[in-house]
């Protein structure tokens, strides 16, 4: 499908993970391994897999060696009334394609942009707010996160960054 296509917001496909074993990765580690606070008792936090400070700009430069999302205004956080506003502007509101990487998600006072990011993924693949999307070679989880019908953020990510994040978080959860 072509990158300029824009597709709908629609996530009603079901989806059969045993078919899926990237997506039963990512399920596995940002659902039921969140390092989000209090998401997943099975979870370490970022703090406790010594995320925290100053180490955070550190992490940042790591993502972005394998996504596109770092891009200026490409990863935005903010007030959730103004979530909309936002995807607008990104041109993303009543459709997408897959010809940048994005998040636009609402801020949590008990989170950082970081963890706020980790949360919108954790909820929309909890909830069904997700679906594969295929460009090309990529592959790309579309994901949504409502709450009472509420748009609480959006985001179309690379799997592989996706997976990539993962286990460079999870490469210090060794020993557990």
């Amino acid at each position: 499908m072509g990158k300029n296509r824009k597709r709908k917001w629609s996530f009603k496909s079901r989806v059969k993970l045993q078919s899926e074993p990237d997506l039963q990765n990512i399920v596995q580690f940002y659902v039921f391994e969140s390092p989000v606070p209090g998401a997943s008792v099975k979870g370490k936090t970022f703090e406790d897999l010594g995320w925290k400070d100053h180490a955070y700009a550190t992490l940042h430069a790591k993502m972005r060696e394998s996504s596109g999302l770092f891009e200026k205004g490409h990863w935005v956080d903010c007030p959730i009334k103004n979530v909309e506003q936002e995807l607008e502007k990104l041109d993303r509101l009543n459709g997408y394609d897959c010809s940048f990487e994005f998040a636009v998600h609402c801020k949590r006072s008990d989170l950082n942009k970081t963890e706020a990011l980790f949360y919108l993924i954790r909820n929309a693949l909890a909830h069904g707010g997700f679906r594969i999307s295929t460009d090309g070679p990529e592959h790309y989880l579309v994901l949504e996160n409502r709450a009472d019908g509420e748009l609480k953020g959006r985001a179309v990510i690379k799997m592989d960054a996706l997976l990539k994040w993962a286990k460079l978080l999870s490469k210090k959860r060794k020993g557990d």
